[in-house]
């Protein structure tokens, strides 16, 4: 039987990572902890990225103003319809297909993202130990 509040099973953890043309390397870790919160984002050199759980917007450029020389939003240059609820679950499926292949072929996890896996689940490994289930 479950207690109230319990879940099971690993925190889902995902990391993009992007490379600049000008060599610079940003990692972002995003994970499903929170799955009422939808909100996102980004503020770039040029722009900035905004998606609320329906729609990804992109805003550019950075320096738009208004015809008395003042800074406005800039204009919306891409928007795409991503519903969270099946954005989600495709991410799911994707990273189940992922690392199955990599364990059907043999493969290596990167060291990086293995670490930060089992450091995201040392809350749970200390409530089990806490409950006895390790």
């Amino acid at each position: 039987m479950r207690k109230a509040g319990h879940r099971e099973g690993p925190p889902d953890v995902g990391i993009f990572r992007l490379q600049m043309s000008e060599g610079l390397l940003i990692t972002l870790r995003h994970t499903y902890a929170s799955p009422c919160c939808n909100r996102m984002f980004l503020l770039g050199t040029n722009g900035f990225w905004e998606y609320d759980g329906m729609s990804s917007k992109l805003y550019a450029p950075r320096d738009t103003f208004d015809k008395n020389g003042r800074f406005i939003v800039p204009p919306v240059i891409r928007e795409d319809k991503i519903e969270h609820p099946l954005a989600w679950r495709e991410s799911l499926e994707r990273a189940q297909e992922n690392f199955f292949s990599i364990v059907l072929e043999g493969g290596c996890f990167e060291p990086e993202e293995f670490d930060l896996a089992l450091r995201a689940m040392e809350p749970i490994f200390a409530a089990q130990k806490r409950e006895g289930l390790l």
